[in-house]
Formats: C-alpha cells, sequence, structure tokens
C-alpha cells in the first residue's frame, strides 16, 4: 500500500488541547481492529497515557474553577454589604423623610440576613438565596426601586447565579478524586503520549507498506490510515 499514516506532533498545544487530539486517535484506535494494525501490545499504554492527561486536565480545570468561585463569592459579599448596610443606615431617616418608609420596608424585609456574607460558602448560599427571595417580593422590590437601590439587588442575583453554576460544575468534576491524579507531571505524560503514539505511527506504516492492495486487510488499514 502506498498510503502512510502521519498525525500532528501537538507540541506547541495547552494539555487541554493535546487532550482532546490524542482522544480522537484513540477512538479512531479503538474503533479499528488493533490485530489488523499489528498495535495490540502498543494500544494499552497509549490509552492509560491519554487517562493520565485527562486527569491532569481535570485538575487543572478544577484548580481554576476554584479561583473562579473565590472571586464570584468576593463580589457577591460586596453587593450584598452594599446593598445592607445602605439599608441599615437609611431606616435610620426621620419619619419626615419621603425615604424613611421604603428603608424601613425593605430592611425589615432583610436584617434577618445580617452577616450572612461570614457565614461558610454553604450556607451563605442557602440564606442569600432566601434574601434575594425576599427582596423580590412586589412591595419589598418597590422599595428598592424607589430607594434606587435595585441595581445592586439586580447584580447580587446574576453574580450569584454565575456563582452556583460554578459552585455545581465543580462539584461534580469532584467526583474524580485529585489524590488520584498520579505521580506523573504534565510533561511526563506529554512525552509519554509523543513516544507512544509514534510507536503506533510506526508500526501502522510498516504494517501498511508491508499489505498489498488486494490483501484481505487492506480496505481496513486505508480506512483507518485516512481517517
Amino acid at each position: 500500500m502506498d498510503k502512510q499514516l502521519t498525525v500532528l506532533a501537538g507540541s506547541k498545544l495547552t494539555n487541554g488541547s493535546l487532550l482532546e487530539m490524542h482522544v480522537r486517535y484513540l477512538e479512531c484506535i479503538l474503533d479499528t481492529d488493533a490485530s489488523v494494525l499489528k498495535i495490540e501490545s502498543l494500544v494499552p499504554a497509549y490509552k492509560a497515557a491519554v487517562l493520565e492527561m485527562r486527569k491532569i486536565v481535570k485538575a487543572r480545570k478544577i484548580f481554576d474553577e476554584t479561583s473562579k468561585i473565590q472571586e464570584l463569592d468576593f463580589t457577591r459579599d460586596l453587593y450584598w454589604k452594599v446593598l445592607f448596610y445602605a439599608l441599615a443606615q437609611l431606616s435610620k431617616l426621620p419619619a419626615t423623610d419621603t425615604l424613611c418608609e421604603d428603608a424601613q420596608k425593605a430592611y425589615n424585609a432583610l436584617k434577618q440576613y445580617e452577616g450572612l456574607q461570614d457565614l461558610d460558602q454553604t450556607n451563605e448560599t442557602r440564606n442569600l438565596e432566601e434574601a434575594i427571595n425576599d427582596a423580590t417580593q412586589e412591595k419589598v422590590l418597590k422599595s428598592l426601586q424607589n430607594l434606587g437601590l435595585e441595581t445592586f439587588l439586580n447584580r447580587l442575583i446574576l453574580v450569584n447565579h454565575d456563582y452556583r453554576l460554578l459552585y455545581k460544575s465543580r462539584e461534580e468534576e469532584r467526583g474524580y478524586r485529585l489524590d488520584e491524579k498520579g505521580t506523573a507531571t504534565a510533561p511526563e505524560i506529554r512525552q509519554n503520549l509523543k513516544t507512544t503514539l509514534a510507536a503506533i505511527v510506526r508500526r501502522v506504516n510498516a504494517v501498511a507498506e508491508m499489505t498489498g492492495d488486494t490483501d484481505e486487510n487492506a480496505q481496513a488499514i486505508s480506512d483507518f490510515i485516512i481517517k
């Protein structure tokens, strides 16, 4: 056969992009009879290297998401404190002030949540959800609008929504344990992937070169190469 297998080296790809590339290669290999390609002895090592890189990528994703979660938590704390302590001060206005009634109404609805930003993240989220629910009740929301504080509430709602989505995503990823990551470093795994794939390519090309076009396995080999 004249056809030869070529693959990208991927040396300049990020770990995530490199993983995607090798997952695609592995899928092509697993979709083909390894015995036809004469690579049965190489596939287990290649598959293991792909799985190790997947662990590295997942660990990095969890780390990045944790940093982003902390940033979002800091931001929602700020919006909550601005909203709450503005109401706390406005509620002290004299009864003759036109803002007094709205300030007291909104503050009374939310004062039970004072200090929620100092709770652990789970309890903070639960209390904040309840506070947002109370703040968006028609009469309370109208008071916040009259006081010019609706913008802070809306921003708090949006940031809290992003926080919850990212927190859920991270916890789902943690179904995989970081302490199962293994001892190999990313550069070591990248080199292992490169070396093992190169061995597979050499083997497939050698088999292709020795296989005639009329051989019973010729079509399977050809199909694999052009994938």
